[in-house]
């Protein structure tokens, strides 16, 4: 846009935008984006647009957002992300669309839940999938409930997951245990005399 726009066109433009998103009208938001509205706008909870379109299952809306320069790892005020908007809904098209485009799969809100930690509670093994492979941090403790994504996992019945945390854990263990040397037992362990 050639002209400044003043800060009530601004709002009006980004309310269009969030509006838009919220219709999932593909060209309302290319017309508003065109206006000059803000791809990272806040409303008042501080959700941005992307994070509307990730929780409401708009994967052409939230690629058409990225490609306008959404911010993938842009925080709401309870520091909830738009991965982890996608894998609350068990959007697992957006999840990857996300991760392809750089959001952080360890992100934690103010409650310390990651998106690994909401989709050990939803149970949507896809998107468990796609954040183990993003080598998300899968066996921290959450400050809160003093609980593992496994042990919540176990807690909410949500099995298909728990087999893939406790899968992936093992796998680990048993790198760890490839890359260490085998340890040697002092001689007279064994009632030998060095």
């Amino acid at each position: 846009m050639s002209q400044r726009l003043s800060k009530k066109q601004l709002e009006e433009l980004n309310a269009s935008l969030f509006d838009a998103v919220g219709r999932g009208d593909a060209k309302a938001i290319k017309l508003a984006l065109a206006q000059g509205a803000d791809v990272n706008a806040k409303e008042g909870f501080g959700w941005t647009p992307l994070m509307s379109a990730s929780f409401l299952g708009l994967a052409l809306v939230v690629n058409r957002l990225l490609d306008a320069g959404a911010q993938a790892n842009s925080k709401a005020r309870d520091g909830s992300t738009a991965l982890m908007m996608a894998a609350l809904g068990g959007h697992e098209a957006i999840a990857k669309a996300l991760l392809d485009r750089g959001a952080d799969p360890d992100e934690r809100d103010k409650h310390d839940y990651s998106p690994i930690t909401i989709v050990a509670e939803s149970g949507c093994a896809p998107i468990a999938r796609l954040l183990i492979a993003a080598k998300a941090k899968l066996f921290y403790e959450n400050k809160e409930t003093k609980k593992k994504p496994a042990d919540i996992a176990r807690d909410f019945g949500r099995m298909e997951v728990l087999a893939l945390l406790e899968e992936h854990e093992l796998r680990q263990e048993a790198k760890i245990g490839q890359s260490q040397p085998p340890q040697r037992m002092p001689s007279r362990a064994f009632g030998m005399a060095r």
